[in-house]
């Protein structure tokens, strides 16, 4: 099925697009724009992604670029076909649709949010969020 949009709507949809690439340009801008959203990555990743990695994934998601990671190396290799870019939105998407799930050892929300709210703070970890 193809969907048409008449040219007044997609222009807007256009200036609606810059408009919100103009407010996130920086890991600090998606730390505080999306710090649930930033918080369900680093408990899906399992405390692979400190906050301001989660934040590089969004931000790379965001603006349609590759982010590089052992993580998302190791998916490319069992994902025959799959970029780097693809395995993102993947693993975005999967924190997103898990996020009632965050809840069990190295996975749990409330913890990772802590640990965003303190990295918005001027506290963030060294290492990764569990070790």
């Amino acid at each position: 099925m193809t969907i048409y949009l008449l040219p007044e709507v997609s222009e807007w949809l256009k200036k609606e697009e810059l408009k919100m690439r103009k407010k996130v340009r920086s890991r600090e801008d998606v730390l505080r724009r999306y710090p649930r959203l930033v918080a369900h990555l680093v408990a899906e990743s399992l405390g692979y992604f400190t906050p301001r990695d989660a934040a590089a994934v969004i931000l790379a998601y965001k603006y349609r670029r590759p982010f590089s990671c052992e993580w998302f190396l190791h998916f490319q290799k069992y994902s025959p076909g799959a970029t780097l870019e693809d395995i993102g939105e993947a693993v975005i998407e999967e924190s997103i649709r898990r996020r009632h799930s965050h809840k069990g050892f190295m996975n749990n929300y409330r913890i990772a949010k802590s640990i965003v709210d303190e990295s918005i703070n001027g506290r963030e970890p060294v290492l990764a969020s569990w070790f």
